[in-house]
């Protein structure tokens, strides 16, 4: 995985993707644009299945393949308090979290059949 790079305290202005072509449900790459700091791009390494982390001009976006999923509405407006990542039990970096509005994981990022697969966090009181 490519180094962590400071997104505390940035506030995400849009969230694209570009469609899997091996229609698993994932993604070839997930664009988180924010106000500050630029856009995020999270994609995967096909060679080790871990993820690619790097931040570009606010203003990079892929060509016309690009779409916003329907679940990115939650995330605009959001600032980002933390973001988490680590390697797997097998040493793979392929998990990336933000948390959003609070210091805990709210969205996780994760390197599955060479996708970039999205999950939304909701914590319950136990």
């Amino acid at each position: 995985m490519s180094p962590i790079i400071e997104l505390a305290g940035a506030v995400i202005q849009a969230v694209y993707v570009v469609p899997g072509e091996l229609c698993l449900g994932g993604y070839d790459a997930v664009l988180v644009v924010t106000q500050s700091q630029g856009t995020l791009w999270i994609e995967p390494l096909l060679d080790t299945e871990e993820l690619r982390l790097q931040l570009r001009a606010k203003d990079t976006l892929p060509g016309t393949n690009t779409e916003q999923p329907d679940w990115a509405a939650a995330l605009l407006g959001k600032k980002i308090v933390g973001q988490w990542a680590g390697p797997n039990q097998q040493g793979y970096d392929d998990l990336f979290a933000l948390g959003l509005d609070a210091f805990v994981p709210t969205v996780l990022f994760t390197c599955i059949s060479s996708q970039v697969q999205v999950g939304l966090v909701g914590y319950v009181k136990a």
